[in-house]
């Protein structure tokens, strides 16, 4: 019965271990949410690049192919067509930007997880305190009636004899008698 007892003990540990490392290890239930959440941050990220990668395109494709586009954009520059005059008013601005934003690079974030050494602690002093447990419990049931010697007597019930009484130690009781069988 006791190894099956201290036996017990190993499995506390693994259990103990594997508990630990699901709720709080590199690998475990948080980490694997913020694994959920950084896929739905990327997915987004694509969906925007996507959305940018066809403004760009098209961008691209009415520079190579629209004149008038060209016209505008090198207006915006300050170019003009041959035979055109240009009135450039002072303090009015430059030229405004053309908005053209290639997207971000999102980067995953770092996860905080407990290391697997810290884990082995907790379940190697988990299997310690459980051991400790049950060893105290054996030692408390072996100790729980103490001996405890009368005087002895000799056979005739003086005191000082020589045949020794028994130990008072805890005995199981007796089962009751069982009924008379009257059957037939």
């Amino acid at each position: 019965m006791r190894v099956v007892k201290y036996g017990a003990v190993f499995w506390v540990l693994a259990l103990v271990y594997t508990t630990v490392s699901l709720l709080g290890g590199a690998k475990g239930i948080p980490a694997y949410n913020g694994l959920l959440e950084e896929r739905a941050r990327q997915k987004t990220n694509i969906e925007d690049l996507k959305r940018i990668n066809l403004e760009l395109e098209s961008t691209r494709n009415a520079l190579l192919y629209d004149r008038d586009t060209i016209r505008v954009y090198a207006r915006d520059l300050g170019l003009g067509e041959e035979g055109e005059k240009f009135v450039r008013i002072v303090g009015l601005g430059q030229n405004r930007e053309v908005p053209l934003f290639p997207g971000a690079v999102i980067t995953a974030g770092e996860r905080r997880s407990m290391d697997n050494q810290s884990i082995c602690l907790i379940a190697v002093f988990a299997a310690l305190a459980v051991f400790i447990a049950f060893l105290v419990q054996d030692v408390l049931d072996l100790n729980l009636v103490p001996e405890q010697r009368a005087p002895r007597l000799d056979p005739a019930g003086v005191a000082g004899g020589s045949a020794p009484l028994t130990a008072f130690r805890r005995t199981p009781r007796p089962l009751p008698p069982e009924p008379p069988f009257t059957g037939t």
